[in-house]
């Protein structure tokens, strides 16, 4: 498998005008931070990988639930969900080589390698408006019918800078659910559809959610999120 192009694709002068947008709006989308090539590539290999999910059960997090355990356990994560926060998803973070509590996805490796590279940290510093970008935290989530993250602020957390979430779905449709819904700094809610090779931002912290993927939707929604980090601080 060719795992070429996983460069971060914006030019210094396309990340000034993210930068411009993201600490204006609070929220921006921009198009096609990787070559369409490297993000086919990334989306095929997420979807044959395995992998475990993650739930919320009053405060106990719990990683790599098996789909027979999370038929048993969802009635009770979805009760909670009504009430305050709650999620339920499938997950895969990205492990250091030796750590990894789940199978490894090598185009996976080469999206966290090139996106903290220094050429690349030098641009996502750019656009956190000078703050130093020492790494990113990234973590390959899918969303499959019934699965959701309720209302949340990411929280100023140690050195988080700004969140991140890489779409990689093609011909999603808004009935099929799965939307992030993010509240910028002007007081309006933005209702983002999944959408291919598409990065959109937001300064934390930040309410936002993911609309519940419907029941009769034909797939998860796959996409990498996470966040840009400033450990020189916090």
């Amino acid at each position: 498998m060719m795992l070429t192009n996983a460069k971060l694709g914006f030019s210094n002068a396309e990340c000034e005008r993210v930068c411009k947008a993201l600490h204006r709006d609070g929220v921006y989308r921009a198009d096609k931070p990787l070559s369409d090539a490297f993000a086919g590539l990334l989306f095929d290999a997420l979807s044959a990988h395995s992998w475990g999910s993650v739930a919320k059960i009053k405060k106990n997090r719990l990683a790599g639930i098996s789909q027979e355990d999370e038929v048993r356990l969802k009635p009770f994560v979805e009760a909670q969900a009504a009430e305050r926060f709650g999620y339920l998803y499938d997950h895969l973070p990205w492990e250091k080589p030796g750590t990894a509590t789940q199978p490894r996805c090598k185009a996976f490796d080469r999206l966290h390698q090139e996106w903290n590279a220094p050429e690349a940290l030098k641009k996502w510093s750019i656009i956190a408006q000078g703050a130093p970008v020492t790494g990113l935290e990234m973590n390959a989530t899918r969303f499959r019918p019934g699965h959701f993250l309720t209302p949340h602020t990411d929280g100023k957390v140690g050195t988080r800078v700004a969140a991140f979430v890489l779409s990689l779905e093609t011909n999603w449709h808004p009935h099929w659910g799965g939307q992030t819904h993010i509240e910028d700094n002007h007081g309006e809610t933005q209702v983002l559809t999944p959408r291919f090779n598409t990065l959109t931002m937001f300064t934390v912290p930040r309410d936002h959610f993911v609309a519940q993927v419907a029941n009769y939707a034909p797939r998860g929604r796959i996409a990498i999120s996470g966040w840009l980090l400033n450990e020189t601080t916090g």
